[in-house]
Protein backbone atom coordinates (compact mmCIF):
# COMPACT_ATOMS: atom_id res chain seq x y z
CA UNK A 1 0.00 0.00 0.00
CA UNK A 2 1.79 3.44 -0.71
CA UNK A 3 2.11 5.37 2.67
CA UNK A 4 0.26 8.52 3.11
CA UNK A 5 3.17 11.10 2.51
CA UNK A 6 4.01 9.38 -0.92
CA UNK A 7 0.69 9.82 -1.74
CA UNK A 8 0.15 13.00 -0.65
CA UNK A 9 3.52 14.22 -2.81
CA UNK A 10 2.03 12.79 -5.41
CA UNK A 11 -1.68 14.16 -5.66
CA UNK A 12 -0.84 17.59 -3.77
CA UNK A 13 2.65 18.72 -5.23
CA UNK A 14 3.05 17.10 -8.36
CA UNK A 15 5.81 19.43 -9.35
CA UNK A 16 8.04 19.79 -5.64
CA UNK A 17 11.31 18.74 -6.54
CA UNK A 18 11.91 17.23 -2.95
CA UNK A 19 10.44 17.25 0.24
CA UNK A 20 11.82 20.28 1.90
CA UNK A 21 10.53 22.07 -1.12
CA UNK A 22 7.20 20.98 -0.21
CA UNK A 23 7.55 21.82 3.42
CA UNK A 24 8.45 24.87 2.86
CA UNK A 25 5.38 25.39 1.16
CA UNK A 26 2.75 24.38 3.62
CA UNK A 27 1.18 26.98 5.50
CA UNK A 28 0.89 25.68 9.26
CA UNK A 29 -1.15 26.94 11.77
CA UNK A 30 -0.26 29.23 13.98
CA UNK A 31 -0.66 28.40 17.70
CA UNK A 32 -3.27 30.98 19.06
CA UNK A 33 -4.74 31.18 22.45
CA UNK A 34 -8.79 31.31 22.69
CA UNK A 35 -9.44 34.87 23.42
CA UNK A 36 -12.03 35.95 26.13
CA UNK A 37 -13.84 38.12 24.63
CA UNK A 38 -14.45 35.19 21.85
CA UNK A 39 -15.40 32.46 24.75
CA UNK A 40 -17.88 35.01 26.41
CA UNK A 41 -19.28 36.20 22.89
CA UNK A 42 -19.94 32.15 22.28
CA UNK A 43 -21.16 31.53 25.81
CA UNK A 44 -23.93 34.13 25.32
CA UNK A 45 -25.14 32.83 22.07
CA UNK A 46 -25.04 28.97 23.99
CA UNK A 47 -27.08 30.67 27.04
CA UNK A 48 -29.75 32.31 24.27
CA UNK A 49 -29.74 28.88 22.13
CA UNK A 50 -30.36 26.90 25.08
CA UNK A 51 -33.45 29.16 26.35
CA UNK A 52 -34.55 29.56 22.83
CA UNK A 53 -34.47 25.13 22.60
CA UNK A 54 -36.31 25.02 25.81
CA UNK A 55 -39.64 27.82 25.10
CA UNK A 56 -40.12 26.27 21.76
CA UNK A 57 -38.85 29.81 20.38
CA UNK A 58 -37.24 28.63 16.75
CA UNK A 59 -37.28 31.94 15.07
CA UNK A 60 -35.01 32.83 18.36
CA UNK A 61 -32.89 30.00 18.07
CA UNK A 62 -32.20 30.06 14.53
CA UNK A 63 -31.37 33.57 14.78
CA UNK A 64 -28.01 32.43 15.81
CA UNK A 65 -27.41 31.06 12.76
CA UNK A 66 -26.03 32.27 9.32
CA UNK A 67 -27.92 32.44 6.10
CA UNK A 68 -25.45 29.76 4.28
CA UNK A 69 -24.98 27.42 7.48
CA UNK A 70 -24.86 23.25 7.80
CA UNK A 71 -27.02 21.84 10.25
CA UNK A 72 -26.22 18.05 10.81
CA UNK A 73 -29.11 16.88 13.69
CA UNK A 74 -28.77 13.10 14.82
CA UNK A 75 -31.09 10.80 12.01
CA UNK A 76 -32.07 14.22 9.80
CA UNK A 77 -30.56 13.83 6.28
CA UNK A 78 -28.09 16.90 6.45
CA UNK A 79 -29.95 20.31 5.82
CA UNK A 80 -28.33 23.03 3.76
CA UNK A 81 -29.18 26.64 4.52
CA UNK A 82 -30.91 28.22 7.47
CA UNK A 83 -34.33 28.12 5.81
CA UNK A 84 -34.64 24.01 5.75
CA UNK A 85 -33.22 24.44 9.31
CA UNK A 86 -36.49 26.63 10.82
CA UNK A 87 -38.03 24.15 8.83
CA UNK A 88 -36.74 21.20 11.01
CA UNK A 89 -36.66 22.56 13.97
CA UNK A 90 -40.28 23.91 13.44
CA UNK A 91 -41.24 20.33 13.53
CA UNK A 92 -38.96 18.84 15.42
CA UNK A 93 -40.31 21.07 18.41
CA UNK A 94 -43.47 20.49 17.63
CA UNK A 95 -43.17 16.50 17.94
CA UNK A 96 -40.31 16.57 20.69
CA UNK A 97 -40.97 19.69 22.83
CA UNK A 98 -37.62 20.27 25.32
CA UNK A 99 -38.25 20.36 28.87
CA UNK A 100 -34.51 20.51 29.75
CA UNK A 101 -31.53 21.28 27.85
CA UNK A 102 -28.21 21.88 29.43
CA UNK A 103 -25.10 22.23 27.17
CA UNK A 104 -21.36 22.13 28.33
CA UNK A 105 -18.71 23.67 26.43
CA UNK A 106 -15.37 21.49 26.31
CA UNK A 107 -12.99 23.24 23.85
CA UNK A 108 -13.14 25.87 21.74
CA UNK A 109 -10.55 26.23 18.99
CA UNK A 110 -10.20 29.45 17.32
CA UNK A 111 -10.12 29.59 13.72
CA UNK A 112 -9.43 32.40 10.97
CA UNK A 113 -12.65 34.15 11.17
CA UNK A 114 -14.56 32.33 13.99
CA UNK A 115 -14.30 29.48 15.95
CA UNK A 116 -14.71 25.73 16.51
CA UNK A 117 -16.95 24.28 19.47
CA UNK A 118 -17.17 21.12 20.68
CA UNK A 119 -19.34 19.95 23.91
CA UNK A 120 -21.56 17.52 25.58
CA UNK A 121 -25.41 18.03 26.59
CA UNK A 122 -28.20 16.48 28.28
CA UNK A 123 -32.06 16.90 27.28
CA UNK A 124 -35.21 15.69 28.43
CA UNK A 125 -38.13 15.84 26.27
CA UNK A 126 -41.59 16.56 27.68
CA UNK A 127 -43.21 13.95 25.16
CA UNK A 128 -41.08 11.59 27.02
CA UNK A 129 -42.70 9.20 28.80
CA UNK A 130 -41.41 8.23 31.68
CA UNK A 131 -39.23 11.45 30.81
CA UNK A 132 -35.51 10.45 30.65
CA UNK A 133 -32.46 12.91 30.89
CA UNK A 134 -30.52 12.11 27.51
CA UNK A 135 -26.67 12.69 27.08
CA UNK A 136 -25.00 14.16 24.14
CA UNK A 137 -22.43 15.46 22.09
CA UNK A 138 -22.03 18.80 19.56
CA UNK A 139 -19.90 20.34 17.30
CA UNK A 140 -20.16 24.28 16.53
CA UNK A 141 -18.33 25.89 13.64
CA UNK A 142 -18.68 29.83 14.40
CA UNK A 143 -18.05 31.97 11.71
CA UNK A 144 -17.91 36.21 11.86
CA UNK A 145 -20.05 37.64 9.71
CA UNK A 146 -19.54 40.95 7.27
CA UNK A 147 -21.18 43.07 9.42
CA UNK A 148 -19.38 41.89 12.81
CA UNK A 149 -22.03 39.39 14.31
CA UNK A 150 -20.67 35.50 15.32
CA UNK A 151 -23.04 33.61 13.87
CA UNK A 152 -23.08 29.23 13.43
CA UNK A 153 -21.92 28.12 10.16
CA UNK A 154 -22.29 24.75 10.72
CA UNK A 155 -23.93 22.64 13.41
CA UNK A 156 -23.69 18.50 13.90
CA UNK A 157 -25.24 17.31 17.06
CA UNK A 158 -26.38 13.30 18.27
CA UNK A 159 -25.97 11.17 21.50
CA UNK A 160 -24.00 9.00 23.00
CA UNK A 161 -25.91 5.78 22.86
CA UNK A 162 -28.61 4.73 20.28
CA UNK A 163 -31.82 6.15 20.40
CA UNK A 164 -34.96 3.66 20.85
CA UNK A 165 -37.25 5.33 18.71
CA UNK A 166 -34.67 6.78 16.05
CA UNK A 167 -37.29 7.75 13.54
CA UNK A 168 -38.22 10.01 15.99
CA UNK A 169 -35.84 12.25 15.11
CA UNK A 170 -36.66 12.21 11.40
CA UNK A 171 -38.58 14.68 9.93
CA UNK A 172 -39.19 13.28 6.13
CA UNK A 173 -40.62 15.98 5.05
CA UNK A 174 -38.07 19.00 5.50
CA UNK A 175 -35.89 18.60 2.06
CA UNK A 176 -32.12 18.70 2.34
CA UNK A 177 -31.56 21.60 0.15
CA UNK A 178 -28.51 22.41 -1.83
CA UNK A 179 -24.93 22.36 -0.39
CA UNK A 180 -22.99 25.64 -1.62
CA UNK A 181 -20.41 23.32 -2.99
CA UNK A 182 -17.04 24.68 -1.80
CA UNK A 183 -14.01 23.76 -3.43
CA UNK A 184 -11.85 27.06 -3.24
CA UNK A 185 -8.44 24.86 -4.29
CA UNK A 186 -8.38 21.90 -6.64
CA UNK A 187 -4.68 20.69 -4.72
CA UNK A 188 -6.83 20.27 -1.15
CA UNK A 189 -9.89 19.24 -3.22
CA UNK A 190 -7.64 16.19 -4.85
CA UNK A 191 -5.57 15.59 -1.59
CA UNK A 192 -8.91 15.48 0.42
CA UNK A 193 -10.08 12.91 -2.24
CA UNK A 194 -7.11 11.01 -1.87
CA UNK A 195 -7.80 10.75 2.00
CA UNK A 196 -10.92 9.88 1.87
CA UNK A 197 -10.72 7.59 -1.37
CA UNK A 198 -8.20 5.64 1.16
CA UNK A 199 -10.67 5.66 4.41
CA UNK A 200 -13.49 3.90 1.84
CA UNK A 201 -10.79 1.27 1.15
CA UNK A 202 -9.93 0.59 4.96
CA UNK A 203 -13.53 0.29 6.04
CA UNK A 204 -13.98 -2.12 3.18
CA UNK A 205 -11.06 -4.08 3.89
CA UNK A 206 -11.78 -4.13 7.72
CA UNK A 207 -8.09 -3.22 8.22
CA UNK A 208 -7.38 0.02 10.50
CA UNK A 209 -5.50 2.22 8.52
CA UNK A 210 -7.73 4.84 8.52
CA UNK A 211 -6.67 5.27 12.07
CA UNK A 212 -3.50 6.88 11.04
CA UNK A 213 -5.33 10.01 9.67
CA UNK A 214 -6.03 11.02 13.36
CA UNK A 215 -3.28 13.13 15.12
CA UNK A 216 -2.28 12.58 17.84
CA UNK A 217 -4.48 15.69 19.96
CA UNK A 218 -7.77 14.28 17.88
CA UNK A 219 -10.92 14.25 18.97
CA UNK A 220 -13.35 12.32 17.69
CA UNK A 221 -17.31 12.01 18.45
CA UNK A 222 -18.30 8.85 16.55
CA UNK A 223 -22.14 8.30 16.09
CA UNK A 224 -24.23 6.61 19.32
CA UNK A 225 -20.70 6.86 21.13
CA UNK A 226 -18.97 9.00 23.84
CA UNK A 227 -16.22 11.31 22.87
CA UNK A 228 -12.77 9.60 22.31
CA UNK A 229 -9.82 12.11 23.46
CA UNK A 230 -6.55 11.23 21.83
CA UNK A 231 -5.19 9.10 19.33
CA UNK A 232 -4.61 5.87 21.71
CA UNK A 233 -8.34 6.47 22.84
CA UNK A 234 -9.58 7.04 19.57
CA UNK A 235 -7.37 3.43 18.70
CA UNK A 236 -9.07 1.98 21.24
CA UNK A 237 -12.32 2.89 20.26
CA UNK A 238 -11.89 1.86 16.35
CA UNK A 239 -9.95 -1.44 16.39
CA UNK A 240 -12.50 -3.17 18.24
CA UNK A 241 -14.97 -1.61 16.37
CA UNK A 242 -13.92 -2.57 13.37
CA UNK A 243 -13.10 -6.42 14.47
CA UNK A 244 -17.20 -6.44 15.19
CA UNK A 245 -17.79 -5.44 11.52
CA UNK A 246 -15.92 -8.39 9.79
CA UNK A 247 -19.18 -10.21 10.16
CA UNK A 248 -20.63 -7.94 7.20
CA UNK A 249 -20.00 -7.47 3.51
CA UNK A 250 -19.30 -4.37 2.10
CA UNK A 251 -20.20 -3.92 -1.41
CA UNK A 252 -19.80 -0.08 -1.59
CA UNK A 253 -18.41 2.50 0.54
CA UNK A 254 -18.26 6.18 -0.65
CA UNK A 255 -16.87 8.71 1.66
CA UNK A 256 -16.43 12.21 0.17
CA UNK A 257 -17.92 15.91 1.36
CA UNK A 258 -20.25 18.39 0.61
CA UNK A 259 -17.85 20.87 0.31
CA UNK A 260 -14.75 22.14 2.21
CA UNK A 261 -12.87 25.33 3.20
CA UNK A 262 -8.99 26.00 3.61
CA UNK A 263 -8.01 28.38 6.52
CA UNK A 264 -4.45 29.22 8.30
CA UNK A 265 -3.38 25.61 8.58
CA UNK A 266 -6.27 23.97 8.56
CA UNK A 267 -8.91 22.45 5.96
CA UNK A 268 -12.95 22.34 7.05
CA UNK A 269 -14.58 19.13 5.54
CA UNK A 270 -18.32 18.78 5.21
CA UNK A 271 -18.30 15.29 5.05
CA UNK A 272 -20.67 12.56 4.20
CA UNK A 273 -20.93 8.70 3.45
CA UNK A 274 -22.29 5.89 1.85
CA UNK A 275 -22.27 2.33 2.53
CA UNK A 276 -23.93 -0.90 0.76
CA UNK A 277 -23.67 -3.77 3.15
CA UNK A 278 -24.92 -7.79 3.59
CA UNK A 279 -24.59 -9.55 7.14
CA UNK A 280 -26.08 -12.97 6.27
CA UNK A 281 -29.44 -12.82 5.24
CA UNK A 282 -29.94 -8.89 5.89
CA UNK A 283 -28.65 -6.07 3.73
CA UNK A 284 -28.64 -2.43 3.66
CA UNK A 285 -27.27 0.93 3.17
CA UNK A 286 -26.02 3.14 5.90
CA UNK A 287 -24.89 6.59 5.51
CA UNK A 288 -24.46 10.13 6.89
CA UNK A 289 -22.64 13.44 7.39
CA UNK A 290 -20.79 15.00 9.85
CA UNK A 291 -17.73 17.46 10.08
CA UNK A 292 -13.74 16.97 9.67
CA UNK A 293 -11.40 19.47 11.25
CA UNK A 294 -8.24 18.61 9.39
CA UNK A 295 -4.74 20.73 10.33
CA UNK A 296 -1.28 20.81 8.15
CA UNK A 297 1.27 19.25 10.23
CA UNK A 298 5.24 19.81 9.77
CA UNK A 299 5.40 17.60 7.04
CA UNK A 300 3.04 19.10 5.00
CA UNK A 301 0.18 16.18 5.80
CA UNK A 302 -3.24 16.75 6.49
CA UNK A 303 -4.29 14.53 9.86
CA UNK A 304 -7.78 14.73 11.19
CA UNK A 305 -7.89 16.92 15.00
CA UNK A 306 -11.73 16.97 15.03
CA UNK A 307 -14.40 14.51 13.97
CA UNK A 308 -17.88 14.35 14.40
CA UNK A 309 -20.52 11.98 12.46
CA UNK A 310 -24.10 10.69 12.66
CA UNK A 311 -26.08 8.79 10.59
CA UNK A 312 -29.09 9.05 8.55
CA UNK A 313 -32.35 7.49 9.62
CA UNK A 314 -33.30 5.75 6.64
CA UNK A 315 -36.90 3.87 7.12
Amino acid sequence: MIGYGMLLAAVAWPGAASADARVAACTAPVANILPKALAAEIARHNQGMAAARVSGDVDGLMAHFAPDSVIMPEHQPRLFGRDRGVAYYRAFTARLPIATYDPVTVDILPLANGALEWGTFKVRYRNSVPSPVLDGKYVHLWRRQAEGTLKLKAEVWGYVSPLADPASHWIAEVSSGTPAQQHPDAGVAAELAALNAADARSVQSHDTSRIDQYAQDAVYLPFAEKPQLGLPAIRAHLTPYIERGRGATFDGVNVGNDGFEVLDGYVIEYSKFEVRWRAGEAAGVTSGGGLRLWRREADCSLKKIRQIGTHDYRP
